[in-house]
């Protein structure tokens, strides 16, 4: 019984601990999705752009520069648009990612609480019979002792009477030797 209730109150700190975990992760998980809704609307107002300005827009803005430094200029503008735009394709893709495994984490843990719950339930309803089993014992126990009791005392009531039985017939014999 003993070792049934440490296992429930392992149980318990594991759900508890469990429990803890789940509402982190699912706080990380609700923050990455507001994040990834973020950078998305980024991300299509940056396509928007793009699409507005046609497919020869960096072309142009090359070919229409006045001088060489200026085109020098409009390269490294384009360039650092471009490793922008990159960065921030990769940072949603990455996002979307961990909240993928954010949500599998998430799943597992509420199966791991689900199943330490159950656990549980069956740890109780076999601390249970074994609290039952173990009152029935006692009460059989005690019967049992009370029966025996009672024999004992019967047995010795008995006894008396043998012993008184046996005084009598022996005082009976003694009187009769003593008469001649």
């Amino acid at each position: 019984r003993e070792a049934t209730e440490r296992v429930l109150a392992t149980l318990d700190r594991q759900i508890a601990n469990i429990s803890v975990v789940v509402d982190q992760t699912s706080e990380r998980l609700a923050s990455a999705q507001s994040e990834l809704l973020v950078r998305r609307a980024t991300l299509q107002r940056r396509l928007v752009e793009i699409y507005k300005r046609g497919p020869l827009y960096a072309t142009e803005a090359l070919l229409t520069a006045r001088s060489f430094g200026e085109l020098i200029a409009r390269y490294k503008y384009l360039h650092e648009i471009a490793v922008h735009d990159r960065a921030l394709v990769r940072g949603v893709e990455k996002l979307r990612d961990d909240i993928g495994r954010q949500r599998a984490e998430l799943v597992k843990l509420r199966d791991a609480v689900a199943d330490s719950r159950g656990e549980k339930q069956k740890e109780e309803e076999r601390l249970a019979l074994l609290t039952q089993t173990s009152s029935s014992n006692l009460k059989k126990a005690q019967r049992s002792t009370k029966e025996i009791q009672t024999r004992l005392a019967k047995i010795r009531e008995s006894e008396t009477r043998l012993g008184n039985v046996i005084a009598s017939i022996e005082a009976e014999r003694r009187r009769a030797a003593s008469r001649p």
